[in-house]
Formats: C-alpha cells, structure tokens, sequence
C-alpha cells in the first residue's frame, strides 16, 4: 500500500524457485523463516536491492497496537546506514524509552541471549543448543562468572544447558538486566535491550549492535562501553529503521526505503 502513493508498483511472489524474474529495483522479505535467505543470496547475486523487514528494535516498549516494523536496505541489518548517518532524536523521544546510565559497579553473571532454530539456519549456524553449549565453554575460559542461559522466548525446543542457570520464556529479560556483568549473543534484539540499560554486549555476528559493543569473546571479563554521545547517536538512527504500520502505508517509510535503494546504487557505479 505504502508504494502507490509513491508511484511505484509492488508485485508479491507466491512461489521462488531461485532467480528473480524480469527487471526489478528491489526484492523484499519478511523475516528469517521460509526462503528469506535464498531470496537474500539471488538478489546480491543478480545485483537487486534488498529490502529486508522483521519485528522492530524496540518492541518490547511498544504495545502490539502499536508495534514498529525494522526495515533494513541491503541486508538483514541496517548497518551501513546506522554507522554513517546523523539522524534527529525526533523519532527516538517519540518513542517515550528512557535509557539507563551504565553500571559502574561490576556485574553479577553473564546473560547468554540465544535464537531459534529458524535464524540458525538463516545464519548459517549449528543448532541453537549446540552453538550454545560451545558459548559456554569458551566463555569459561575468560570468566567464572556464572551464566544465564536465556534462549529465544519463542522457541519451543529450547532446553537447559549444563553449567548455566535456565531463564525460562515467562522470565522478562528487563529483570535481568540491571544486575548483569554482559550479554553475549549472535545477533539479538536483546543486545539493544542491554544497551538502554547499560549493560555491554559482545556481539557474534549478524547484530547491527556490533556497532556499539565488542565482537570478540575475550573482551567478556572487561568489556566496553560506548560513550553517552556515541549510544544516543546509535539510539537516533536506530529509530529511524523501524517504521508503524500506519507509516508504511502512507508512504513514509517507503519513501525512505527508496533513497536508500538510490544509495545504494549509486554506489555500484
């Protein structure tokens, strides 16, 4: 709906048997379940712009009615555009998120924030369980601190790891937060959490917070911080990655999902 007040056409695909046909600017999907990462792979292979939507950043400040969609151009996360733009606060203090001051007093554990089967195999990943149990092991090697073990609250086949303490799906990660040392993820909206409330992240892999946090197990015992101005700046783009339904029908989100296509364009010449 967003696309016709812009002049532009959108076509939905019911099938995908691994190209993308006829001449497009862009191909859009929604999360990482089904064919997102064919889709992903055949569009960066036949140099189509990708658009990817998921659940927005900061969810669980929002009630349902009003959710905010993430959108990402080129990739599952907006990292380029987060990295590099100077966006106002006007869509971060819309949001009403107050953010917490960082600990200054060491931490009590560690939280292991895992994901779903689905983003494993989106992610090229062992089974949850499995990578989880490897996490574990490695991060024994810098800290004695105990573990939290929280999976993906959504993923019914999660199990409790030896060594680490269960957080259960009825558990609210905002609980833990305020006493944690770190959270130590693959890629989770949790390491967002971890930010506004001041707790550090190491970062694995696909988290546009990898921005923002350490990206290395090593750095679990001491990890960083960012400063105030960094974290705010991370926190204004952010905001404008993520979209109300009522925005993408009006076009505003679309309109800037198309400059960010030019963008990208512009940069293949």
């Amino acid at each position: 709906e967003g696309a016709a007040p812009c002049g532009d056409e959108v076509i939905e695909m019911e099938t995908f048997d691994g190209d993308i046909p006829g001449e497009f600017d862009a191909v859009a999907c929604v999360g990482v379940k089904g064919r997102s990462r064919v889709i992903v792979d055949a569009a960066k292979r036949q140099g189509v712009g990708v658009v990817y939507v998921d659940k927005g950043y900061f969810r669980y400040h929002q009630s349902k009615e009003r959710g905010h969609w993430r959108v990402s151009i080129g990739g599952f996360q907006p990292t380029a555009f987060v990295r590099d733009a100077k966006c106002s606060r006007d869509r971060w203090r819309r949001l009403g998120v107050g953010v917490v001051a960082p600990r200054t007093s060491p931490g009590a554990y560690i939280i292991l924030a895992g994901k779903s089967l689905k983003y494993h195999l989106f992610a090229g990943l062992p089974h949850p369980t499995e990578y989880a149990k490897k996490l574990v092991r490695d991060i024994r090697r810098y800290t004695n601190l105990p573990i939290i073990y929280r999976p993906k609250p959504s993923w019914g086949e999660a199990e409790p790891i030896p060594g680490t303490v269960y957080s259960p799906p009825e558990q609210r990660l905002d609980g833990l937060l305020p006493t944690a040392h770190a959270l130590v993820t693959h890629g989770s909206a949790a390491s967002i959490e971890a930010l506004i409330f001041g707790i550090p992240s190491i970062v694995l892999g696909l988290d546009v917070a990898a921005l923002v946090s350490d990206t290395q197990l090593s750095a679990v015992a001491n990890p960083s911080f960012p400063s105030l101005a960094v974290r705010e700046q991370f926190l204004h783009n952010l905001a404008h990655c993520q979209w109300t339904e009522e925005e993408m029908r009006s076009g505003e989100a679309w309109r800037h999902i198309v400059s960010q296509l030019a963008v990208l364009a512009e940069d293949k010449e």
